[in-house]
């Protein structure tokens, strides 16, 4: 097989390894910005609490209000753990996309090689055509057969 079909070939899998790791990276960021809603609706949630309970508030209303608090905890650890989760495989994405890149680049070099290789091949072969020619010619002068 041709290296600069392999090269092409392995090129595309390159992208299409970069473009599910932005997707990732994507999620992680959106996985970020909820998880920082979730910190602000709790940092509200407890400054409510707080101005409730100054004020007085039945033991139900506390306990609805922990249950909140909670809730929103609860929400908070799990997305800390997709946050945590998203990451991992955004990390074994950038190493896949490394070594598909690498792969690539391999492919490169060894593609260059084979073309530095073919251009002295070819060199040798104009190069003994020349020499041929001109044998041919002393040969001819000295009036050899």
């Amino acid at each position: 097989m041709n290296l600069s079909a392999i090269r092409t070939y392995r090129a595309q899998i390159e992208e299409t390894l970069r473009v599910e790791l932005v997707e990732l990276q994507r999620a992680v960021h959106v996985e970020q910005q909820t998880q920082q809603l979730l910190l602000a609706e709790v940092e509200v949630g407890t400054a409510e609490f707080l101005k409730m309970a100054h004020a007085g508030m039945t033991v139900d209303e506390a306990r609805a209000q922990q249950a909140k608090l909670d809730a929103l905890s609860q929400s908070i650890r799990k997305a800390r753990e997709t946050i945590a989760a998203a990451q991992r495989r955004c990390d074994q994405k950038l190493a896949e996309v490394v070594e598909a890149s690498r792969e690539r680049k391999k492919l490169e070099i060894l593609e260059q090689r084979e073309a530095v290789r073919e251009t002295k091949r070819e060199q040798r072969r104009e190069q003994t055509a020349l020499d041929q020619a001109a044998s041919t010619r002393f040969l001819a002068k000295e009036g050899r057969p």
